[in-house]
């Protein structure tokens, strides 16, 4: 067997796809490696030292947040199961938005042996870059069955201002 029937992008495929969609491929393919390689960046230093899984320590939490963008808006959603909106605090400072609280350890009953314990509880804090600029004083949060639905209208674009730089 050749290696390169191993790879999962050859050349072969590559001319192929190209022939399919010549004037969009190199647009989705480096859209597709940007989201990638964001996806190995996030959950490698979402996890203490980069291995294992969230579970692996016990007393790291971090929750699974998803960003959506519209024409209008900006909509973030986290997963907090067994938090209270009092809680989770949120804020936002030059675009970044960030959500941190605690999930308290429960009490443990002295007679109970444990098969299997993977819940997670800690501080924890999520800073998200927003993609664009949005109306602060517009951002509503809700929080209901343990999600927090942040949602932000955008920001109106203003002109780019021209500088010119005196010469002495």
């Amino acid at each position: 067997m050749a290696i390169k029937n191993l790879l999962p992008w050859n050349r072969d495929t590559k001319i192929n796809t190209l022939r399919k969609y010549p004037e969009e491929e190199p647009l989705n393919a480096l859209l597709n490696m940007q989201n990638e390689l964001d996806q190995m960046f996030e959950s490698f230093f979402d996890r203490p030292f980069g291995r294992g899984s969230r579970t692996d320590f016990p007393f790291s939490f971090s929750p699974s947040v998803d960003v959506a963008e519209t024409d209008k808006g900006i909509t973030a959603t986290a997963d907090l199961p067994g938090l209270k909106a009092d809680e989770v605090e949120i804020s936002l400072e030059n675009r970044v938005l960030t959500i941190r609280g605690e999930k308290n350890f429960e009490k443990e009953d002295k007679g109970h042996h444990f098969h299997r314990k993977e819940r997670s509880y800690g501080a924890f804090q999520r800073d998200i870059v927003l993609p664009a600029d949005v109306k602060e004083d517009q951002i509503e949060a809700v929080f209901k069955n343990g999600v927090l639905e942040i949602t932000a209208p955008k920001a109106e674009i203003t002109s780019r201002k021209r500088i010119k730089i005196n010469k002495s």
